[in-house]
């Protein structure tokens, strides 16, 4: 092994006081490991400050043993995905 690197948990960024959110785009990304699925929901929000255009990322990633895209009455993580 030549190579280890660790990516920690970062905190969640923050909207200035007084921003109006001009643009906000979610994107969701389902990705199939060996024992699961690691799920990624990103923001991209553009909004403005006064006269001042600025942008805010944010990343959240977690994981989950059962398919979240699986349509059952035990599974209520897809909707709970959406609505955050």
């Amino acid at each position: 092994m030549s190579r280890i690197a660790k990516v920690e948990k970062g905190s969640k960024s923050k909207l200035p006081k007084g921003a109006e959110i001009i643009e906000k785009r979610t994107d969701i990304n389902i990705e199939e490991i060996e024992n699961g699925f690691i799920l990624t929901k990103s923001y991209n929000i553009g909004y403005k400050v006064k006269d001042k255009m600025d942008y805010l990322y944010h990343t959240k990633k977690w994981f989950s043993k059962e398919d979240p895209l699986t349509v059952n009455t035990n599974n209520k993580e897809l909707a709970e995905i959406f609505n955050e």
